[in-house]
């Protein structure tokens, strides 16, 4: 996606410099220097698909939001991912729009999966997702609500 972003980039900006007047058509002037003005504006949230290949290779693919309870987006919050009895480590972190998307990890058999959010100042329901990724290719959606944490509560656990 970011390789397909940036071609679209260059291609834009390659048409503005194509369309400029050239310095032999502009009036002279030692003191005047041309120069290039790009705007770009994100007009939709990014999207993407998967690619067959992908699709084929045994593991876990995550994606998902995190949101308050009134539905705003939670930007910043960590997603924290552990197999078994091993520690967590972070596989994502969302973004404006409270989204996140982990990279594919390769699993190749079964495998019990944790993932919990964690973001100062927040505890998230539901506290801990748990399941058992069976052999194969698994994209697994996941969504989690922030609540601003009360005298007297906890926040949920970092990665570690």
């Amino acid at each position: 996606m970011r390789k397909k972003a940036a071609a679209l980039l260059i291609i834009v900006i390659a048409g503005t410099l194509a369309s400029c007047t050239a310095p032999s058509q502009m009036e002279q002037s030692p003191t005047q220097v041309p120069t290039l003005e790009v705007t770009l504006t994100l007009v939709a949230k990014p999207t993407s698909t998967l690619s067959p290949e992908l699709k084929e290779t045994p593991g876990l693919f995550m994606q998902g939001t995190v949101r308050t309870e009134d539905g705003q987006p939670l930007a910043n919050v960590t997603i924290c991912r552990a197999y078994a009895s091993y520690n967590g480590e972070v596989v994502a972190t969302t973004d404006q729009w409270g989204n996140f998307r982990s990279d594919m990890v390769f699993i190749p058999g079964d495998e019990l999966v944790r993932v919990w959010a964690y973001a100062e100042g927040y505890i998230f329901q539901p506290e801990l997702e748990y399941w058992r990724h069976y052999h194969g290719f698994e994209l697994k959606e996941l969504s989690f609500t922030g609540f601003p944490i009360s005298a007297g509560e906890q926040a949920s656990a970092n990665c570690r």
